[in-house]
């Protein structure tokens, strides 16, 4: 056996080694960005689309991905708009319904079927306020004087005779999503004074951040 030879055979496999090291992480890197996107998938708060490429199987496997992102957006899309056209529908005859209930003479029917209304009537808006919000995470954020929010939230319940009161200050501006923050302390608010008849929004500011407290005592 010439000496060379396994000088040959220890190169070549050195060079089998290099290779492969080099190689696969440039095969695997596609399929890693692919199952990244597969786990953070969120269609409603609008899907990152990945690049097409690499092998031949992987490139078709990130199209199909990226079309999936689609269907099942506008999936969502057609399923809230629905939602939103039933429940917009139902509040004129719910209110048709209540205002020929107050015609009834007092009774403890009368009394039932009112309050039955009234949780339905409910139903209703928050059935609205959800398929208007179901993409709130697209809502750009803006630079809003919280204090003026939340002081017009409580006026709001104020003016319907609901027992709410605002105490603390922030005192700077915030940077948010007023729609989706607005819904959210009213979602605590209404179920403050469903079960406990009055409620309390307290806000405070410190180095930490903000802090805002729904409370019903």
């Amino acid at each position: 056996v010439a000496k060379w030879l396994p000088v040959v055979l220890a190169a070549q496999v050195a060079l089998l080694l290099v290779c492969t090291a080099a190689a696969v992480p440039l095969a695997t890197r596609p399929l890693a960005q692919f199952a990244r996107a597969a786990e953070t998938l969120n269609p409603s708060a609008g899907g990152q689309y990945l690049q097409e490429g690499g092998p031949t199987e992987v490139a078709h496997a990130v199209s199909a991905f990226n079309a999936m992102q689609d269907r099942i957006a506008r999936y969502l899309q057609e399923r809230m708009q629905i939602l939103a056209a039933i429940s917009h529908d139902l509040q004129t005859p719910i209110t048709r319904m209540k205002l020929r209930s107050e015609a009834l003479p007092d009774s403890e029917d009368r009394s039932k079927l009112m309050d039955d209304l009234g949780e339905m009537e409910h139903l209703v808006r928050e059935g609205v306020a959800y398929a208007r919000s179901s993409h709130s995470a697209t809502e750009p954020k803006l630079n809003i004087d919280l204090d003026a929010l939340l002081d017009s939230i409580v006026y709001d319940y104020q003016d319907m005779g609901k027992q709410v009161r605002l105490s603390g200050k922030v005192g700077k501006p915030v940077s948010t999503r007023p729609h989706a923050l607005r819904r959210v302390i009213g979602n605590l608010l209404d179920n403050a004074i469903k079960y406990s008849g009055a409620g309390e929004v307290e806000t405070s500011s410190d180095a930490s951040g903000i802090s805002i407290s729904v409370l019903d005592r």
